[in-house]
């Protein structure tokens, strides 16, 4: 599933990229991720992987 181009913004030392609800709830609404960079050739592609999970009732 395609969730189309994002703006990566700046704020103070990070780099922040907002995901939209539907792409976390497609995953199980995880409250962490984890983040690892993958080389496949000369392609680089960031991997976020669910490890923890948390209801979204009520937001």
């Amino acid at each position: 599933m395609d969730f189309g181009n994002r703006t990566i913004s700046d704020q103070n030392f990070s780099r922040i990229v907002a995901l939209p609800k539907t792409a976390l709830m497609n995953c199980g609404n995880p409250v962490k991720v984890n983040v690892k960079l993958i080389q496949e050739g000369d392609a680089k592609y960031i991997k976020l992987t669910p490890i923890e999970y948390q209801s979204l009732d009520g937001i």
